[in-house]
């Protein structure tokens, strides 16, 4: 960390660059039950009917407790 804010104090690099390139993540607090939030986007069907075409790839999960999505 020390590295990277001396490397931005230089203007060496841009915020979000890393080694490979740039990356920028997102997270969100949703008014939901872990467990019905879990079943809307783990179940194809019920994803459809909520997001539409949108097309998602499931990296990781742990049913009812979290999920890592691109």
């Amino acid at each position: 960390m020390v590295t990277v804010a001396y490397e931005r104090d230089r203007g060496l690099r841009e915020k979000y660059l890393k080694p490979d390139g740039y990356e920028i993540s997102h997270s969100k607090t949703m008014g939901v039950p872990v467990d019905i939030l879990f079943q809307y986007f783990s179940d194809t069907r019920k994803r459809k009917k909520w997001l539409g075409n949108e097309k998602i790839h499931i990296r990781k999960s742990t049913k009812n407790k979290s999920m890592r999505i691109t």
